[in-house]
């Protein structure tokens, strides 16, 4: 007899079991209430015994398990991100083909800096209560960064419209093509109405791989120079096993003008100039595309056209006052521009806040033309300031307004607070008084000194008896 003839002919199972292992398979493992193996055996011992029946057909259960597609219960158990873990990988014959020109294809994307920074404002030294922000341009082709910015407080459009002037700025152009992932910043309405030339492309939900060129220069950035830095914020994640002397508040010493210059050294100087996985680095291979063929960009100026559409949109309440400003929550602005749109009884259709600069807004009036207006404080704070310091000031600004806000009214609350305590006191001791003059004009004092009551009665006289 041959080996594959030996062993069992049936199953040794009974056809109970076998129903209640598909049950649990199909209705527990497949729809995620067990994410480990061993819940699925607890499980189905417990239906086993709510079955009457004996706890058999383990070996059965763990190979039907084996046998069930890892992709159903990583989807259930983990959502996109665990199915992208354990998805298959993709034919190489059928992937898509990478960028053939320098400025085609850019690979856009977004960390939190893992250290802190000091507050360098007005003179005063102390940690900013969050950390800072970097964005990366990657090109898609070569391996070049493009440009970068750098900003502090959530995430949002202004980090991607400073990115895009950065672009501008270093390239002259903006590509033909984004490549981002599906983040808050990425999908809003800004970005849809900035690219007019340009076409987007989203990477697949949890599906970092597709993004893979910025995800790793981000991550390179981190572990080379922001971990490295004084302020670093690996101790707060090792949690209990750092010292409390260590951690990321207590050490942050550098300035964020530091952070940005050390960044950008690290991405433009460093990784541009390196050779990994290829013959030249991505600085050469750009030299040899552009001279081959050009750039696949698409030619942009830094002109006023260009910076109203890389500024961000005002959705908060504003009002023009009658002395002809425009009030907002960032502040008052004017300009002649603006008067003489206020003179001639000109609405405003549209307001724009430049995303490097706090102090300079793009009004759009409902004739269409835009116009600049300027905070009030435009010229005590334009000198001596570079655009990376108004940056500062526009983020540091977006953090500090709240905590204004929160505590005016907090002071208000008090101050209402006393005055109607002040008040409640002062009507008290008024009634007290009220009623104690009251009661002593509602008393009579007699002739012999006896004090007759308001309630007892007084006889009637004549005149005889007065005389």
């Amino acid at each position: 007899m041959r080996g594959v003839d030996s062993g069992n002919r049936v199953r040794r199972i009974s056809t109970r079991h076998i129903e209640l292992i598909k049950h649990v398979i199909s209705h527990v493992w497949n729809t995620g209430k067990a994410s480990r193996p061993i819940d699925l055996e607890i499980i189905y011992r417990d239906e086993c015994k709510a079955a009457g029946i004996s706890e058999d057909g383990i070996s059965t259960l763990r190979l039907e398990r084996r046998k069930t597609n890892p992709l159903r219960h990583a989807l259930a158990t983990g959502g996109m991100r665990g199915y992208q873990s354990v998805r298959p990988h993709t034919d190489p014959r059928h992937r898509s083909l990478p960028a053939v020109g320098f400025g085609q294809i850019v690979h856009i994307d977004s960390t939190s800096v893992d250290m802190r920074v000091l507050q360098w404002q007005k003179g005063e030294k102390k940690p900013v209560a969050v950390r800072a922000v970097f964005y990366v341009a990657i090109d898609s082709a070569t391996g070049m960064p493009l440009g970068i910015s750098l900003l502090f407080g959530s995430p949002r459009s202004d980090g991607l419209a400073i990115l895009f002037r950065d672009v501008v700025r270093r390239n002259g152009f903006i590509p033909a093509m984004l490549h981002m992932d599906r983040g808050p910043e990425n999908t809003s309405k800004w970005l849809q109405g900035f690219c007019e030339g340009s076409s987007v492309r989203y990477s697949p939900t949890a599906g970092s791989a597709w993004n893979s060129v910025a995800e790793a220069t981000l991550k390179v950035a981190n572990n080379q120079v922001a971990r490295r830095l004084i302020g670093s914020t690996a101790p707060d994640q090792r949690g209990r096993a750092a010292d409390g002397r260590f951690k990321s508040r207590k050490t942050a010493r550098l300035d964020f003008l530091d952070l940005y210059r050390e960044m950008e050294y690290y991405v433009f100087d460093r990784l541009a100039n390196r050779c990994v996985g290829a013959a030249a680095s991505p600085k050469e291979l750009r030299e040899d595309l552009v001279e081959r063929c050009g750039d696949f960009g698409i030619p942009t100026k830094m002109d006023d056209d260009f910076l109203i559409r890389t500024s961000v949109a005002v959705h908060g309440p504003h009002t023009v006052s009658p002395r002809g400003a425009l009030r907002l929550e960032e502040g008052t602005f004017c300009s002649a521009e603006f008067l003489d749109m206020h003179r001639r009884m000109e609405g405003v259709d549209h307001v724009r806040l430049d995303c490097e600069d706090g102090k300079l807004l793009y009004v759009k009036g409902k004739s269409g033309c835009w116009i600049k207006t300027f905070h009030q404080r435009f010229q005590s704070l334009l000198d001596p300031e570079t655009r990376l310091e108004r940056t500062f000031d526009f983020c540091w600004d977006s953090i500090e307004r709240p905590v204004i806000r929160q505590e005016k009214f907090e002071s208000s609350r008090k101050h209402a607070a006393r005055i109607n305590s002040v008040n409640e006191e002062a009507g008290h001791a008024h009634s007290q008084a009220t009623a104690a003059d009251e009661a002593a004009q509602s008393s009579t004092v007699v002739a012999d000194g006896e004090r007759l009551s308001a309630t007892d009665e007084i006889l009637p006289y004549d005149e005889e008896d007065i005389g």
